[in-house]
């Protein structure tokens, strides 16, 4: 291909291979610092997030069953005071 072509024809093919190189450098390099500012300080803070919902659905869970608990007490309470 570049044997068979002009001077002209051959620094065009060399500065689209030269500005295709840059281009992927460029995207490269942005994927690399994406991943480096976004994606890893989140795989950081994972392990956190996990116990701190972990916790949060088990004092969920307790204040539910609580208010469950109080409600069937006072429907029991409530029904044994309209018998009386």
């Amino acid at each position: 291909m570049i044997r068979n072509c002009t001077p002209e024809e051959f620094v065009r093919r060399m500065l689209i291979e030269n500005a295709q190189y840059s281009i992927e450098q460029k995207l490269k390099f942005f994927t690399n610092s994406f991943i480096e500012t976004f994606i890893q300080p989140l795989n950081d803070c994972i392990e956190d997030w996990k116990k701190s919902a972990n916790t949060l659905d088990k004092d969920h869970a307790k204040g539910l069953k609580g208010i469950l608990i109080k409600r069937k007490t006072f429907f029991i309470f409530f029904s044994i005071q309209l018998i009386f």
